[in-house]
């Protein structure tokens, strides 16, 4: 399966199950982390900000943007 296929999949969800897909992809890597320390996989700091971006998120303090309004600026800055 393609990144592309996944994601056209992922964009079937309802919003239930994409926060449940996301928090398994999450956890993945803090596993993945924790079994093998010669992974590529996130750093301490990664993970700690991850885990601050999620509290924010939750306690509805992030600032945070719709992909209507990000899509634009990534397609035209190739981030």
């Amino acid at each position: 399966m393609t990144v592309e296929s996944l994601f056209n999949e992922f964009t079937k969800l309802n919003r239930q199950e994409k926060k449940h897909f996301l928090d398994q992809i999450l956890d993945s890597f803090l596993e993945r982390r924790e079994n093998d320390s010669n992974s590529t996989s996130l750093t301490k700091e990664q993970i700690a900000e991850v885990s601050n971006r999620i509290a924010a998120i939750k306690s509805k303090t992030a600032k945070t943007y719709s992909w209507e309004a990000v899509k634009p600026y990534a397609l035209n800055k190739n981030v």
